[in-house]
């Protein structure tokens, strides 16, 4: 309105200019009669234009009454002083009226549309919102509408934002930092090389946590706490914790395996259990192969940012011999012990059972293995109705039914490879048991849903077969194996390391030796996973599905349902392929679910991947399965995901 004011005042003058013009020119060429015409003209038309202006004017003001006339001094003062600001508007949503609030500025906006003025009342106006909050010359408003005449109520929150930022900004951030595999590299060094180390990777930690105003603190050779504030740990945030590519570089350039576990809790102001987060999120960053970050925010799920490299095999076995001792106490203080392993049990999982009965029997206490409940992968069902007389006589191999009749409360229940109830073979079990202990080697990613006492995660282990061998050496008495119980041992290492091709260390190949030592037949191995002709087919068929999606391949497969044994059979056929770092097959599997194997050589971790996708895995091998959905639609989700990632990288 008051633009259109200012229009008409210049139109008011052009007109008057025109006319002046036009006089001047009558006196040069004109009579002089003709001239007094345009004077008495101009004179009357200046009377004319001047009162419609002046009553233009008055009304528009009898529209625009300030507040102070309608609820008098004491209200409009107080509006003002409340930092309440009323906007009127009329059915077009046309501003009519604001108080006095609002700067001089403001009040030209009045006759305009609201969305001109602020096009963050969109929301309010439409009624998808009961509040919009806005910025106006540097104030913050909250904005509501009331809701039965047509006005705007805005409140100045400005102090209270500013208040409420810098309490965010200041509120404390508890940290961990642990140098994963320390105290291995620096065992058997010298004090030189000791030196090296700390001033190559310790020493860049220091200077990095003063650069960003961090309060530093060694409480261990290996080991730093860390406080800081919100803000400082959003900066960090953004930066991508650059500090961990920085350690990774040096620690690569010095040939050594350490890299850093991190861990931060926030969200509340109690220091205990910032305490007591910050220590469960770093037990999860170590779990899942060190070189991360896992941050804990009370009341969220754990978000983790980092993964670049393998977890290194550690060299010491000192770890492994106390926890040999540890589960062999628990195994005689209890009253009977019961193996469970995962859903769709593999060699792998069967294995270490086997190996745990072994362990257990030797320390002559009644033991049973969950084997008929969750189904069974199709060689390793094979291999078991092939040596059904032997394996009968050494195990006892039970549904979950049955071992829910032998649960007790002095029961020992053994997770073996796995360590989540949604994937275990015995959920009802593990939800009665008292005493749950844990051999797993894939990676963590949430916090338990249960209270072991005793957990042995091991990411940089080939399988769980591998672990539950090298305890046998740490027994009171020698564990002997019949040469069957040793091939299946050995067969769940050969599969899970794809032939001793992936995740392989010097352990490894010391594990397979023993377990050969004791009958392992590598030939018969062999024979346990060759595949007949129609399964090589049918893998044939999805080889050719594949597809190249930047330097991953891409293997969707819905013509029929696949096991998850051959999925991922062909997902490390395809990492053969030159150029190709990362390979996923996607197909429908027989539980009405929908599959990703995912499988790397080493430099792109899928386990992130999958991650973003529900699932998870190790660095170099992982998946997912999702119910309600299509190849197609899992085919797309993937490629996006992967399509970020490379853009992120780029």
């Amino acid at each position: 309105m008051f633009k259109q004011l200012e229009q008409f005042r210049r139109s008011i003058l052009i007109f008057f200019g025109v006319e002046l013009l036009l006089i001047i020119l009558s006196f040069v060429y004109f009579d002089s009669l003709l001239n007094l015409i345009f004077v008495v003209l101009l004179i009357l038309n200046g009377i004319f234009l001047l009162s419609s202006f002046i009553l233009f004017y008055q009304q528009l003001k009898s529209r625009t009454l300030s507040i102070q006339r309608v609820l008098g001094k004491e209200a409009a003062d107080g509006f003002v002083y409340g930092g309440i600001g009323l906007v009127a508007f009329n059915k077009n949503f046309e501003i009519t009226w604001l108080n006095e609030l609002f700067s001089d500025k403001q009040l030209e906006y009045v006759g305009e549309k609201l969305t001109t003025w602020l096009n963050e009342l969109h929301p309010l106006l439409r009624n998808k919102s009961d509040v919009v909050y806005v910025t106006l010359e540097d104030r913050y408003y909250r904005v509501k509408r009331s809701t039965e005449g047509q006005m705007l109520f805005f409140k100045d929150i400005t102090e209270l934002r500013n208040v409420s930022t810098s309490y965010h900004d200041n509120k404390i951030v508890l940290g961990l930092i642990h140098f994963d595999n320390y105290e291995e590299e620096t065992a058997y060094e010298d004090e030189q090389k000791i030196a090296t180390i700390d001033l190559q990777l310790r020493q860049p930690v220091v200077n990095w946590a003063k650069e960003n105003g961090i309060y530093l603190r060694r409480i261990r050779s290996d080991r730093f706490l860390l406080v800081l504030s919100e803000k400082i740990f959003n900066k960090l945030q953004a930066e991508g914790f650059s500090i961990l590519g920085q350690i990774r570089r040096n620690s690569n350039k010095y040939d050594l395996s350490i890299t850093l576990s991190m861990a931060f809790a926030l969200g509340t102001d109690d220091l205990i259990k910032l305490d007591e987060m910050s220590n469960r999120a770093l037990e999860l960053s170590q779990g899942r192969g060190g070189d991360q970050v896992a941050v804990k925010v009370d009341g969220e799920d754990i978000r983790y940012y980092g993964g670049g490299s393998e977890a290194q095999e550690k060299g010491s076995k000192v770890r492994v011999r106390v926890l040999s001792q540890t589960l062999r106490e628990l195994i005689i203080r209890a009253n009977n012990v019961i193996i469970v392993g995962h859903k769709t049990m593999d060699f792998d999982c069967f294995g270490a059972a086997i190996g745990i009965s072994r362990i257990v029997q030797n320390l002559k206490k009644p033991v049973s293995i969950v084997t008929y409940s969750g189904g069974i992968e199709k060689k390793l069902n094979q291999a078991i109705e092939l040596y059904q007389d032997d394996l009968s006589s050494l195990h006892t191999l039970i549904d979950e039914d049955r071992a829910l009749s032998e649960l007790k409360q002095d029961t020992l229940v053994i997770l073996v490879d796995h360590h989540n109830k949604s994937q275990t073979n015995a959920s009802r079990v593990i939800e009665k048991a008292s005493k749950i202990a844990i051999i797993d080697h894939h990676r963590r990613t949430q916090d338990f849903e249960f209270n072991p006492i005793f957990a042995y995660i091991e990411t940089s282990s080939s399988s769980t077969s591998e672990m539950v061998a090298e305890f046998f050496v740490y027994q009171s008495s020698q564990i002997e194996l019949t040469d069957i119980e040793a091939t299946i041992m050995f067969t769940g290492i050969l599969i899970d390391t794809n032939h001793f091709s992936q995740r392989t260390g010097s352990r490894t190949f010391e594990t397979a030796a023993h377990l050969r030592s004791l009958g392992a037949d590598p030939a018969e191995a062999d024979n346990l996973l060759k595949e007949d002709f129609g399964e090589f087919d049918l893998r044939t068929d999805v080889l050719n599905r594949a597809r190249k999606v930047g330097n991953y391949i891409v293997a969707p497969y819905e013509d029929q349902v696949l096991s998850r044994a051959m999925i991922s059979q062909v997902a490390n056929n395809l990492l053969k392929i030159q150029g190709v770092e990362a390979s996923f097959v996607i197909s429908p599997l027989n539980d009405d679910r929908v599959g990703i194997s995912a499988r790397s050589k080493g430099n792109i971790n899928v386990q992130v991947i999958m991650e973003d996708m529900g699932g998870g895995g190790h660095f170099s091998m992982a998946a997912v399965q999702k119910e309600n959905t299509s190849v197609a639609a899992m085919t797309q989700e993937l490629e996006e995901i992967i399509l970020k990632r490379e853009q992120m990288e780029a």
